[in-house]
């Protein structure tokens, strides 16, 4: 199976100088995922909530930069960030299954601010050693460079 085919109709390719991600579906619209991409380069955008994954917990999208092995988990939420957690937990864990990235981030974008630092630290921490996984949590629009 190509790489191109491997999300099937969820999946597809842009190379925008400049990529705008959010939950359209969702009354969270303050929440988006800018991916600065001034190389133009080729990125897979996997609508993971509803098409990849139709039941349990998931998250919302899945950006794949296959030239530098990596795998960017999205998750959009007003303030539930360990809500968000799960679905990127087993988002990972359904997605593990199929492909494993050698790097792999994951993106929390908030409508408000989010729980307290100390339980963000504690999230980091276990996506580290759970996941081998960076895990990010910003409010309002967070700005990604693509490199």
């Amino acid at each position: 199976m190509s790489q191109q085919a491997e999300f099937g109709d969820c999946e597809c390719t842009r190379n925008d100088k400049t990529i705008v991600l959010r939950d359209v579906g969702s009354k969270n619209s303050q929440s988006k995922l800018k991916l600065v991409n001034s190389k133009q380069r080729e990125i897979r955008i996997v609508k993971i909530d509803g098409c990849v994954i139709k039941a349990g917990k998931r998250c919302d999208t899945l950006v794949i930069f296959d030239w530098e092995d990596k795998e960017l988990y999205v998750e959009f939420k007003g303030n539930k960030v360990g809500q968000a957690v799960e679905q990127l937990e087993e988002t990972i864990k359904f997605i593990r299954s199929c492909r494993n990235a050698r790097v792999k981030e994951c993106i929390i974008c908030t409508s408000r601010t989010p729980k307290t630092s100390t339980e963000i630290q504690k999230y980091k921490q276990k996506f580290k050693t759970s996941y081998q996984a960076r895990l990010i949590v910003k409010s309002g629009q967070y700005s990604y460079p693509v490199s």
